[in-house]
């Protein structure tokens, strides 16, 4: 943290500099201050919103226990502290005794004294076994508490062979401590020599624990962490990548995503220190503060009050110089560049495939990708020694050899954005590769000889749009949680956790109760927040407007109709259109002020047009061409589509067409049209103007549609092609809507011959029509909506659906099923606020 040389590394040693520099009185000032300014509140929501899960908090034993082994009130309770802001903001805490009493290590990490009096005095270890076994008790039953890291980096070199069976024996008397009074919480041990050193782990001391490593400054490859992959094999026990960090963002990316591929959870250090181009956190360094370092030999600084005031004002995360790009390389979520040789871990053919590849020893050499060093000559045994996160030199680069046909996977999900990637070789942006999107990230394919450095993926277009797809999944789900928004997205926990934040700090999400977990803390729901944006959706027809307002949970809120005269002309509909919004925004005037748009779903094509405007052509209706800013007049982003397509909105994101990739998706009323999803998405055409099925002709020279042609789909199966029909029969039959339909087909089941025969024609069409497509189109289901769709599924659907795979090819037809819309006679409506809805999802637009 502090960026002291020799003679100030040690807490000691730092302590007796400040005391030295401001005086007993100032120095127990400053330390006070420290421990409110270094870690507070803020840096738990910064360390919860930058996607992490938990803290690993570490304790020096003389903050909490006095040298007669009683324990420190004070220091205890800020350890409460800082578990109560990790359990109000979902984070996880691991109790990690970095000093033990005397110290551990015999270096200058924690307390000792050129020896680890730990494992010389008895008196000290009494008091570990006493401070735990008091943790242990204190904290028993706190969910929050992960568990507990018994021992950080013990016994560094010489003395992890000298005292190797003392601290077996440690380990296991500190385990008995625990669970006497905790049969629960994890126990974590690490191992010896900077928790590199795992030859002590010859079996399992206790049921519930793990075992940690820590990894800096070394190949970020599966050898060289294999002997703790044996361990967690043989002993079936998790492991834990407790430390690591201090390096470039290339090495951060390469080496978490090792840790993620093998299952094993970690914890980067450190979350913060002075003028560092490692951390997420870097403390801008106080004028003067090259005159205290100079200072440690000794000598006093003049200014030294001033310029530690400043130093604490300076460490609130607040006023750190944030640096996002080391969390998005530690988190493979939205990173700016990805290394050459940071490819996954899976192995041949699923991570890479590399014709002729050959390994490169002590770096990544189980993996023959081709890696070689971009400059021969020189060439360090080890590339990664940059604890201050310098570039690397030229004999330090890497690369990899691709020819025609190559490949690499980088790992990151969604986050991983295609669009404007560039394929980087030792000199800058190559030629000769192509980035595509992968299940697990992207794909660089060479397309002829390539050397590739790396890869730059571009602006944050990723991350805008992992928070399209979480958004819309909470959307969908109603309510969630992290682990599982992470699983159903594609993203790690880490990933959704950061999206989730956000999320809730635009106030279009929120936390609403919590569920038990199989083990430790509950586990948090997150839901839309009703109140967070509200959306109008207008469904308009030739007779009328039904304009509905929704919140963002999707309830309908308020409904407003006008209309109901005959074939109304442009006018009176913007008229009614008009009439009714206002109607709706003078009763919900709260929520009108965090609109987000109005969506119309409209009788006819919608096309833009060249100056970003929209026009329908209605020419069923006998309608001029219309702009549809001549229809709408209001302040506020104005959507329109094809009604028939806003029906197949609302059944793709809330319906029957949720999850299927392939749907077609009628709507039958006065008009009759179509929706076709095809690889789970809307299908628009060149112009908006695909599906117009309605016009779609199933007879040559057949009955006279609205739209003046002959043998439309619509002139068969349309509500007044069908009554005018039964009218031609002789019937008689009162209104010309949902009542007139329903009479017909009771009729018709009471054994009324013409009426039968005019529901056989219906049918006979609808299968014709219907089959036509599942040929072309080949959808896993059709969707049936409309008002008067809804009345022939409720008496014909099984007619329905025999008709239709008899009219497609056998196979086809067997593969495809059908349905009845979801939502009823209201679904056009509610699929036009999908629109508004859907640019908040992609766009960020706030009210």
């Amino acid at each position: 943290m502090w960026r002291f040389g020799p003679g100030a590394e040690s807490p000691r040693e730092i302590e007796a500099l400040v005391e030295r520099l401001l005086g007993v009185d100032g120095a127990a000032a400053f330390w006070a201050r420290f421990r409110d300014a270094f870690i507070s509140e803020a840096d738990i929501v910064r360390i919860a919103e930058s996607g992490f899960d938990h803290v690993r908090l570490p304790i020096n034993a003389r903050g909490i226990q006095n040298a007669d082994g009683s324990m420190i009130e004070a220091g205890l309770e800020q350890i409460d502290r800082l578990i109560g802001w990790c359990r109000a903001h979902d984070l996880w805490v691991l109790l990690d005794l970095h000093g033990a009493p005397g110290g551990q290590t015999g270096t200058n990490i924690d307390d000792s004294l050129g020896r680890p009096d730990l494992f010389f005095e008895a008196r000290h270890r009494a008091n570990t076994l006493t401070l735990w076994r008091e943790l242990a008790t204190r904290y028993a039953g706190d969910t929050t508490v992960l568990g507990y890291d018994l021992l950080n980096e013990p016994l560094p070199n010489e003395w992890q062979h000298r005292f190797a069976d003392d601290l077996v024996e440690l380990y296991r008397d500190l385990t008995r401590e625990i669970r006497a009074v905790d049969a629960d919480h994890l126990i974590m041990y690490e191992g010896s020599h900077w928790a590199t050193n795992w030859s002590i782990f010859t079996e399992v001391w206790d049921d519930n624990s793990a075992l940690q490593f820590h990894k800096y400054w070394s190949s970020p490859d599966r050898a060289s962490i294999a002997p703790f992959l044996e361990a967690r094999d043989r002993l079936g026990l998790p492991i834990y990548m407790g430390e690591g960090g201090e390096n470039t963002l290339p090495w951060l990316y390469t080496a978490f995503r090792l840790y993620e591929t093998e299952g094993i959870g970690w914890n980067f250090w450190p979350w913060k220190k002075i003028d560092t181009r490692t951390s997420p956190a870097s403390i801008v360094p106080p004028a003067g503060w090259d005159d205290v370092s100079a200072a440690i030999p000794g000598g006093d600084v003049a200014d030294a009050g001033r310029i530690f005031d400043e130093l604490l004002e300076n460490m609130r995360i607040e006023n750190c110089r944030w640096q996002p790009d080391v969390v998005a390389a530690i988190t493979g979520v939205a990173p700016r560049v990805v290394p050459a040789w940071g490819f996954g871990f899976r192995g041949a053919g699923e991570s890479f495939s590399v014709a002729g590849g050959e390994p490169l020893a002590g770096i990544r050499a189980d993996d023959a990708a081709g890696i070689r060093f971009a400059h021969r000559g020189d060439n360090p045994e080890n590339p990664f020694e940059q604890s201050d996160g310098r570039d690397y030199r030229p004999a330090e680069q890497l690369v990899v050899d691709l020819r025609p046909g190559d490949w690499l996977e980088f790992e990151g999900g969604g986050s991983l954005a295609v669009e404007g990637a560039r394929v980087i070789g030792p000199e800058g942006v190559i030629d000769g590769a192509r980035v595509e999107r992968s299940a697990r990230g992207v794909r660089v394919v060479a397309e002829r000889p390539v050397t590739l450095a790396g890869v730059e993926l571009r602006g944050s277009g990723g991350r805008q749009r992992n928070r399209g797809v979480v958004l819309t999944h909470i959307l969908q789900t109603g309510r969630t949680n992290r682990g599982d928004l992470a699983r159903a997205c594609g993203l790690s926990l880490a990933s959704a956790t950061n999206i989730v934040s956000d999320l809730v700090a635009e106030g279009l999400v929120h936390e609403t109760g919590l569920i038990a977990s199989r083990g430790g803390r509950p586990i948090s729901l997150v839901e839309p927040r009703p109140e967070g944006a509200y959306l109008v959706g207008a469904d308009v027809g030739e007779r009328g407007v039904a304009v509905e307002l929704f919140d963002l949970s999707m309830h309908r809120v308020d409904r407003e109709f006008r209309g109901g005269r005959e074939e109304e002309n442009p006018e009176t509909i913007a008229h009614d259109l008009h009439d009714a919004l206002v109607a709706l925004r003078d009763r919900n005037l709260e929520a009108w002020s965090s609109l987000v748009g109005i969506g119309l779903g409209l009788p006819g094509v919608v096309e833009s047009t060249a100056d970003g405007g929209q026009m329908l052509y209605a020419q069923s209706l006998g309608w001029e061409p219309v702009r549809v800013d001549e229809l709408i007049d209001f302040d506020v982003p104005v959507f329109a589509e094809n009604g028939a397509k806003t029906q197949a909105m609302a059944e793709l994101w809330f319906g029957a067409a949720r999850g299927v990739e392939h749907a077609l998706v009628a709507l039958l009323g006065r008009g009759v049209g179509m929706g076709i999803i095809a690889d789970g998405r809307l299908q628009r055409g060149a112009t908006s103007s695909a599906a117009e099925w309605g016009h779609m002709k199933i007879e040559r020279g057949g009955a006279l549609c609205r739209c003046g042609d002959r043998g439309c789909v619509e002139a068969y199966v349309g509500a007044t092609a069908i009554l005018d029909a039964w009218r031609a029969t002789g019937a008689t039959f009162e209104g010309s809507g949902w009542r007139a339909i329903g009479d017909l087909l009771e009729t018709a089941e009471a054994g009324d011959a013409r009426a039968a025969g005019v529901v056989e024609d219906v049918v006979d069409a609808l299968g014709v029509a219907l089959g036509s497509l599942v040929n072309l189109t080949n959808p896993q289901r059709i969707v049936i909506g409309g008002w008067v769709g809804l009345r022939l599924m409720e008496h014909l659907g099984p007619r329905i659906e025999a008709a239709t795979r008899a009219n497609a090819l056998r196979r086809i037809g067997e593969q495809t099923d059908l349905v009845a819309s979801t939502f009823g006679g209201d679904t056009v409506a509610l699929g036009a606020a999908i629109m508004p809805l859907e640019s908040l999802v992609r766009e960020q637009r706030r009210p």
